[in-house]
């Protein structure tokens, strides 16, 4: 009766009060699901926080893996969550980008697309994200069309740089004369808005390549 209750109380928890309630063991118990024969999702939970004091999401999987108890799917669904969450904060601005797996968590669903499509990352000073913005590339689109409507958005994001991708599952990692128009055309509007481009990539669904801009 006890491994019942361990487990139905944060449920209850959550449903009565939010999930803002709910103690970092509580939460994890609720992502663990139940524990076994030989230790409590209580138990489990305990262990798990207390590593995570340590590392926090920097935890790893062999790491989560010496626990008892907490087997290779839970281990799973802990590292997605953390995962989930670094790509959908709670406020854009409490991201930011400061590496090329933070990026790439940004743009992970387009780059296995099978629609061509401009993504485009506004961001302040401090590289903090304002805005995820992307538009379709459709064979009758002009690169002046997709430079207009970029910085339109970023003259409204008051932004001071950004990062922009071609992504798509089969896009050719080569620029066309296409993508090297629109960059050499992005550099020339950057520089006179004094918007800085961070990146300007070509991204398919098991590669990337940068576009040099300057």
């Amino acid at each position: 009766m006890s491994k019942v209750l361990s487990f139905d109380q944060p449920r209850e928890k959550l449903r009565k009060k939010g999930i803002a309630s709910l103690t970092n063991v509580e939460l994890l118990q609720l992502i663990i699901g139940s524990g076994n024969a030989q230790v409590s999702v209580a138990r489990i939970a305990k262990r798990v926080a207390k590593l995570l004091s340590r590392f926090g999401s920097e935890a790893t999987f062999e790491q989560l893996s010496s626990i008892v108890g907490l087997g290779p799917a839970r281990v799973g669904q802990i590292l997605a969550c953390f995962e989930l969450a670094s790509r959908y904060p709670l406020s854009l601005k409490q991201l930011t980008i400061e590496n090329a797996d933070q990026l790439n968590g940004l743009i992970a669903d387009y780059r296995h697309s099978k629609e061509r499509t401009l993504v485009y990352i506004t961001v302040d000073g401090a590289r903090r994200l304002l805005s995820k913005r992307s538009l379709f590339i459709h064979d009758s689109v002009h690169p002046s069309f997709l430079l207009r409507t970029m910085f339109s958005d970023i003259v409204t994001d008051k932004a001071s740089g950004m990062y922009v991708m071609f992504c798509g599952k089969e896009y050719e990692l080569e620029p066309t004369t296409f993508e090297l128009s629109f960059a050499r055309d992005l550099r020339l509007t950057a520089q006179l808005l004094l918007v800085t481009v961070h990146s300007l990539t070509i991204v398919n669904d098991s590669d990337e390549r940068r576009i040099g801009i300057v």
